[in-house]
């Protein structure tokens, strides 16, 4: 038994390294090419391919890519629409993305492409030093419980990302 799939140089036949069935299976699929040139199957995705004409967003939340579509339609940039739906994020997902928490990001501009890190995971106590732990008989910060604790970093970072890239002023942000 053999078929081609879309784009197929070559039939899939059995005997071809793999398992038969998996073979013809993908084959019939249009996902020869794939198959044969990567070595394993395609690799599965529940959502489609979009493209926009103006400009698109994504978030876990609907109302966060609501709120982050709504700041490029006013006329913000990328880091305006990022801003809006972080902090839309902290009210209808607190429990993944809250005001106490983490805003790691790595950014570049048209401007400036070089990638820097913004790193919003928030400072350790100032008394949080090396000789303090080391006076406690530790050797390491904690990676759980009270020693290991900082203040959270996600809303001074959105911030700070805000005055260094955005163009739209706060109060529209959090509008």
């Amino acid at each position: 038994m053999s078929s081609r799939g879309v784009g197929c140089t070559e039939p899939c036949a059995p005997g071809k390294g793999y398992p038969d069935q998996v073979s013809i299976e993908r084959c019939a699929n249009g996902w020869h090419d794939e198959w044969m040139d990567a070595r394993r199957p395609p690799a599965f995705t529940s959502r489609p391919t979009l493209s926009g004409s103006f400009a698109m967003v994504s978030s876990t939340h609907w109302i966060a890519s609501q709120s982050a579509q709504r700041m490029l339609e006013l006329g913000g940039n990328a880091f305006d629409a990022a801003a809006a739906g972080g902090f839309v994020l902290h009210v209808v997902e607190p429990h993944l993305n809250g005001p106490g928490g983490d805003l790691p990001a790595i950014v570049s501009t048209a401007a400036d492409p070089t990638p820097r890190v913004l790193c919003g995971q928030g400072p350790a106590p100032a008394a949080a030093t090396r000789e303090s732990f080391a006076a406690m008989g530790l050797d390491h910060v904690p990676g759980s419980g009270p020693l290991a604790a900082a203040v959270p970093g996600a809303v001074d970072a959105w911030l700070l990302l805000l005055r260094d890239h955005g163009s739209l002023p706060l109060s529209t942000i959090l509008e």
